[in-house]
């Protein structure tokens, strides 16, 4: 059976040297790759004091000599499983298909308003993604409906008559709509929407196709409030 140390130690190469690779960086202490990788790896800043406190165990488990290292002490399994998952995580990342569940409501841009807008209600749609046959035209969410209600204060609005062409008007630049391949990691999305939100942008909603292109029916549609529940699936 596998010694604790052997499997920690095996780990600990395994997390050092990914980092190496993706920092393009060969002599440094693991903690200074942490501390670098901690800023462009959702996994490592996530992980990151458990990792230094890693380093540390590291070099209370060895013991260097002349010519050789000797394992003086064994961890505990629940320290080799934890390093473990994270070097698995960072070895062989989830793909984003991998969450996808459920159908996406869509809308047509000649569809009755009122009954996309009854259904958000009915089902708890935040999101309504739009389009003309399999082209992507715009997104339907509160925030749009109270920018147009908002410019249109002065007027009587008819729900009856009112168009979802004439409401997507209302559209502005900052608010974003990420298209994210199948195919992508949740490391990936994740880390985009972060930066996103990092730089102060508004992220509608993440539609996910087959390959991240708008002119693709979406698989699945994420939220800022589906963030946390997609961070956990990197636990």
């Amino acid at each position: 059976m596998e010694r604790n140390s052997t499997r920690f130690l095996n780990a600990f190469v395994e997390v050092e040297r990914i980092m190496k690779r993706e920092l393009k960086i060969d002599h440094a202490s693991f903690s200074k790759l942490v501390a670098v990788a901690a800023k462009k790896n959702v996994i490592i800043k996530k992980n990151q004091m458990d990792l230094i406190d890693y380093a540390q165990l590291r070099n209370a488990i060895v013991h260097s000599r002349v010519g050789y290292e000797e394992v003086i002490a064994e961890p505990h399994l629940e320290v080799v499983e934890h390093l473990e998952s994270i070097a698995k995580q960072l070895t062989e990342p989830k793909r984003i298909r991998e969450v996808i569940q459920g159908k996406v409501y869509c809308a047509d841009i000649d569809d009755d308003l009122k009954e996309i807008i009854k259904t958000q209600e009915e089902k708890n749609y935040s999101v309504v993604p739009v389009y003309v046959g399999e082209r992507y035209v715009g997104i339907l969410h509160s925030r749009l409906y109270q920018r147009y209600l908002g410019l249109n204060a002065n007027e009587i609005i008819d729900l009856n008559t009112l168009s979802i062409s004439e409401v997507l008007k209302c559209d502005v630049d900052d608010e974003r709509v990420m298209f994210v391949s199948s195919h992508e990691t949740i490391l990936e999305v994740v880390d985009r929407y972060e930066r996103l939100h990092d730089k102060g942008k508004v992220l509608i909603a993440i539609l996910i196709t087959e390959d991240g292109k708008l002119s693709q029916p979406p698989l699945h549609i994420l939220t800022a409030v589906d963030m946390p529940k997609l961070i956990r699936e990197l636990e």
